[in-house]
């Protein structure tokens, strides 16, 4: 869990500079420690803007089906039953029908992400809030391990009411 540049536990390092959110080695966002003024632990929805992530799914996936999925049946409908509305006309080919249909697995998965529970760090600072993700395999006998460490370590002020409830 150690690390020369400071504590890390799966997708979460903390620093005595910052707290950053890894994928892998790669940096998504980092916090300066002097800008932060509170850190809580929580567990829920993984979206910061679940509202905007999930009218954007929403969209994406009814894009697929009426832009898509439909005009597709229709056409599949035509050509081998001789029923149904002739639509070979909205595009060039058969990829402006079924390149759509690519949008609606994408939405379901905006959705997905954005309302899976999960723990994270909500860290406050002067001007906004950000949410530090843990990786869905760690354990809250980790995470708690993980915080005390960061706590007596480097002082972060990480409040971990919530795994004392759940314990």
């Amino acid at each position: 869990m150690i690390e020369d540049n400071g504590l890390r536990l799966s997708s979460v390092r903390i620093s005595p500079e910052r707290i950053s959110e890894l994928d892998g080695d790669h940096v998504i966002r980092s916090i300066e420690k002097k800008d932060i003024l509170s850190i809580v632990l929580k567990y829920g929805a993984s979206s910061e803007r679940l509202a905007v992530q999930i009218i954007v799914g929403i969209v994406s996936a009814m894009l697929g089906v009426y832009v898509g999925a439909i005009p597709t049946l229709k056409l599949i409908s035509y050509i081998y039953l001789g029923t149904g509305v002739n639509v070979g006309h909205l595009g060039k080919g058969l990829f402006f029908l079924v390149f759509p249909i690519c949008f609606m697995p994408f939405g379901i998965y905006l959705i997905w992400i954005g309302i899976r529970k999960r723990y994270y760090l909500l860290v406050k600072t002067s001007t906004y809030q950000r949410r530090i993700l843990f990786s869905d395999n760690v354990s809250v006998t980790e995470i708690s391990a993980f915080t005390d460490l960061a706590k007596a370590k480097y002082f972060y002020p990480i409040d971990t009411n919530i795994i004392n409830n759940k314990m």
